[in-house]
C-alpha cells in the first residue's frame, strides 16, 4: 500500500515512491509487482495507472472493504 499525506496529493511523490519500489524489486529479481486497491478508490487507481498496472480482472469481495480491485505491472522476464 501507499499512502501519501494530502497536502502532498498531485505533486508526484506516490508516483516517485512505487517507482523506487519497481526498481529496487528488479534489482532483488522479482518479475511482477501487485497490488489490491478499493474498486472506487479512484485516486489510487490513477496512481498505479500512471506508475504502469493494469487490471488483471481479478476481484473479490472482502467484508466491510467493499469491491477491491487486482492490478500488476510485470517488471521482468516471467520465464526467468
Amino acid at each position: 500500500m501507499v499512502f501519501v499525506r494530502p497536502q502532498w496529493w498531485r505533486r508526484g511523490v506516490g508516483t516517485a515512491l512505487v517507482l523506487a519500489l519497481r526498481q529496487r524489486a528488479r534489482k532483488l529479481g522479482y518479475v511482477r509487482l501487485q497490488v489490491w486497491t478499493g474498486e472506487g478508490n479512484e485516486r489510487a487507481r490513477a496512481l498505479y495507472r500512471r506508475a504502469g498496472f493494469a487490471p488483471s480482472g481479478q476481484r473479490k469481495v472482502i467484508a466491510g472493504a467493499g469491491r477491491p480491485v487486482h492490478l500488476v505491472m510485470i517488471i521482468g522476464n516471467l520465464t526467468e
